[in-house]
């Protein structure tokens, strides 16, 4: 089974740690990396839905 990209790991207070930790600082690159590749996607199809409901209401009117 194929684990969701964006999926937030359980352990996440872990990785949003300030503590230094030998490990944790890849991981916790690559989890805001894909926080912020999932939110930028997120605001990019929320922006696409909102030119496309504000042109629908300018030809009802």
């Amino acid at each position: 089974m194929k684990k969701n990209e964006f999926d937030v790991p359980v352990d996440w207070g872990k990785l949003s740690s300030h503590k230094p930790s030998i490990h944790s600082k890849s991981d916790k690159q690559i989890y805001w990396a894909k926080i912020r590749m999932a939110s930028k996607k997120k605001k990019f199809n929320l922006d696409e839905e909102m030119q496309e409901k504000d042109e629908d209401e300018a030809h009802d009117n």
